[in-house]
């Protein structure tokens, strides 16, 4: 897949990441909220990470009961994670950095 080109494939960029997986793979339903605070990094607009959720081919959708939208990955989008971070070695979480740079 070549990332950068659409909006899509560059929102995509931020899911490939460690943390982003192990979330992902615990096969629960997330809020975008949630999901959007374990993106390393992001700084976009909160409608183009929407978008790219309700892409049904990634993400299956489901409700709470006060209407709020939940995501869960689809195996696809968590087998394209896992082949995307094989071999990538990741920079040190930025959290903690910041934590080590406040200490």
């Amino acid at each position: 897949m070549t990332f950068g080109e659409t909006k899509e494939n560059s929102v995509l960029e931020y899911f490939i990441c460690q943390r982003v997986y192990e979330m992902l793979a615990k096969d629960r339903f997330h809020t975008a909220t949630e999901i959007i605070n374990y993106l390393y990094s992001y700084t976009g607009n909160r409608n183009r990470v929407m978008t790219f959720l309700k892409d049904e081919a990634y993400f299956t959708q489901g409700s709470k009961a006060n209407g709020v939208l939940k995501f869960k990955a689809t195996e696809t989008f968590k087998a394209l994670l896992k082949d995307e971070l094989e071999g990538r070695e990741e920079p040190i979480d930025h959290y903690i950095y910041e934590f080590k740079a406040v200490s």
